[in-house]
């Protein structure tokens, strides 16, 4: 108790920096998976291919990158449950 109390100046700095990173992570992956926003960008991305901005290897190496983290939200959201 005596050893944790001492450590307290240092060890509290370390502990929010810890906290802090894995509240950006948390973030970070939820905008990474949220699906919606998945499926927004596959709407964006066949617009960008309807209007050539983009060439079909281009469009199909793009839109199987999103299908995939599509799929990957979707697995998340089937482990964390209802």
């Amino acid at each position: 108790m005596l050893f944790k109390l001492l450590t307290l100046p240092i060890s509290l700095p370390i502990d929010a920096v810890g906290w802090i990173g894995n509240k950006i992570t948390e973030a970070a992956e939820q905008q990474l998976y949220d699906t919606e926003a998945i499926k927004r960008q596959l709407e964006a991305l066949e617009e960008r291919l309807v209007s050539e901005e983009l060439t079909e290897v281009e469009f199909e190496e793009l839109e199987l990158m999103l299908i995939n983290r599509l799929r990957e939200a979707n697995r998340r959201l089937r482990a964390v449950g209802p």
